[in-house]
């Protein structure tokens, strides 16, 4: 999407087609990997909502886990897979019409998806989208995943609640180096990743700073209160701490991660391709220069 975005290449288009429309088919019929120790399953719901089962292996980026202990486990619909699926489907429609002229026919379960998501996922008791829903579970920790949901091209949240998620992120989560990957309000927040491996495991996104969602919290922020120059003020100021830390831990570079309590010490390995990316990625979309 960000490569047909910059390149308008449309023979690229053409190549992935096959593979884009096997990825879509694959999710709407479903798919079953039979592992040693378990069995994973990945399907369209009725809802037209992603859901996923592994008991041994976690299925969404947040994969901490040590033996078989799943850190962060979130069986069922995770939030920014539906966001991420939304849009998928919207974007297969766009590079379809570019490809063939013609709609491919999923109008309908893109409004369907829409519909259901925001009929679902938003918790009206603090403003923000629930984490993972699973049958009538509500998981609703304050995580990043959130902001998915309005920092993508084509964003399956209703217009009106980005304001309010937005700043219910930016009140939780925001620290000057990323995002926690976990409100320091839940009971299950770990502030500094040390001791055993478990416990660094548990830590892992249970409240870990990364660096590289501060990409999506900017993107979103845009979103959420426009394009001029107060906020793109506002954003060169979200991004001057970044600018101290290229003297620390790798020079010239980003940190995998931070605590998420101050001092904020720089933890994992000293370069990591996601924090650089996002943050080279938003500074070009939103023309931010220092």
């Amino acid at each position: 999407q960000k490569y047909w975005e910059a390149t308008k290449d449309l023979e690229f288009l053409k190549q992935m087609r096959p593979a884009l429309e096997n990825i879509i088919q694959s999710f709407r019929e479903g798919i079953t990997i039979h592992e040693p120790s378990h069995k994973m399953e990945i399907k369209m719901d009725a809802d037209g909502l992603i859901w996923g089962s592994s008991p041994n292996a976690p299925l969404t980026w947040m994969d901490a886990k040590d033996g078989d202990w799943i850190s962060t486990p979130r069986r069922g619909k995770p939030v920014e897979i539906q966001a991420l699926w939304y849009n998928a489907i919207q974007f297969y429609s766009e590079i379809m019409i570019q490809i063939t002229g013609a709609d491919p026919g999923l109008t309908e379960l893109a409004k369907k998806v829409r519909e259901n998501f925001n009929l679902l996922f938003w918790n009206p008791q603090n403003n923000y989208l629930y984490d993972v829903i699973d049958g009538n579970k509500r998981e609703g920790s304050i995580r990043p995943n959130a902001l998915f949901a309005l920092s993508l091209p084509y964003e399956i949240l209703e217009t009106e609640r980005f304001k309010p998620l937005f700043e219910t992120a930016w009140r939780t989560l925001y620290t000057s180096l990323g995002l926690r990957t976990l409100s320091p309000m839940e009971p299950h927040f770990h502030g500094v990743i040390k001791g055993s491996e478990k416990s660094r495991t548990a830590a892992m996104h249970n409240g870990t700073v990364m660096p590289f969602l501060i990409g999506p919290f900017l993107t979103a922020f845009f979103k959420a209160f426009g394009r001029d120059q107060k906020t793109k003020g506002e954003a060169v100021n979200f991004l001057r701490p970044f600018v101290s830390h290229l003297s620390d831990a790798g020079l010239g570079t980003v940190s995998e991660m931070f605590d998420g309590n101050p001092p904020l010490n720089p933890r994992g390995c000293v370069a990591e391709s996601r924090g650089v990316a996002e943050l080279l990625r938003v500074m070009k979309e939103e023309g931010l220069e220092f």
